[in-house]
């Protein structure tokens, strides 16, 4: 269980960094100097801000395979220890047992 609250734990720093982004993204959108800038220059603002949308999305699901991988499975087990990792996983921290 300890590996599901490291992952809960780094994936949601990296969702909060993901929100930030978009918010940074959604605030380009509305400026006016987004509504000057040429079509090159809008390409350019915009891969600034969305590969690290995509770097953060790629580091959540790393960190989501690692967490599948800490355990290995048996082939013949793994369809019951994934509905047994969606219960835990719909689980909440203080049935966790996090004390924060």
């Amino acid at each position: 269980m300890s590996e599901e609250r490291i992952y809960r734990r780094k994936a949601g720093d990296w969702k909060a960094v993901i929100l930030e982004l978009h918010a940074d993204r959604g605030m380009l959108l509305g400026s006016s100097q987004y509504g000057e800038m040429t079509g090159v220059e809008r390409v350019k603002s915009l891969v600034a801000i969305d590969q690290p949308i995509y770097d953060a999305h790629t580091r959540i699901a790393e960190i989501e395979d690692l967490r599948d991988r800490a355990i290995p499975i048996p082939t013949g087990y793994k369809y019951r220890v994934k509905s047994i990792r969606n219960k835990i996983h719909a689980l909440d921290d203080e049935a966790l047992g996090v004390l924060e």
